[in-house]
């Protein structure tokens, strides 16, 4: 599934043009994004995967599966700060709190715990 994926966005400039069934076959991974940052539906399903394999790299120990949660979330954050990928405003600014949310609520559990 990520290969089909990230095949799509690799080939999307040409295609998109091109193919109309193509746009409309992997509308999922591109009209939630502005034109100019096709790609971000590519960069949040690597995100998402990386995350849900945190708990199996270290499933013994709490305190490192924090702080790598931590670290791929704080990654992602900052390329979405500058580059602003989501049509609206809106979107940008509840996606990014509620990342800061999710390492807010992993740095608390990491004092905490």
């Amino acid at each position: 599934w990520l290969a089909v994926t990230l095949w799509a966005n690799r080939v999307a400039p040409r295609r998109s043009a091109s193919s109309p069934v193509f746009l409309v076959m992997f509308r999922f991974l591109f009209v939630r994004f502005r034109a100019d940052r096709w790609y971000w539906g590519a960069i949040l399903l690597v995100r998402n995967l990386i995350l849900s394999f945190v708990p199996v790299t270290t499933p013994d120990d709490s305190h490192a599966q924090m702080v790598l949660l931590s670290t791929v979330l704080l990654v992602g954050l900052a390329p979405q700060a500058a580059l602003w990928p989501w049509k609206s405003n809106e979107l940008n600014v509840v996606d990014m709190t509620l990342v800061c949310l999710a390492i807010t609520t992993v740095a608390f559990l990491a004092v905490g715990g």
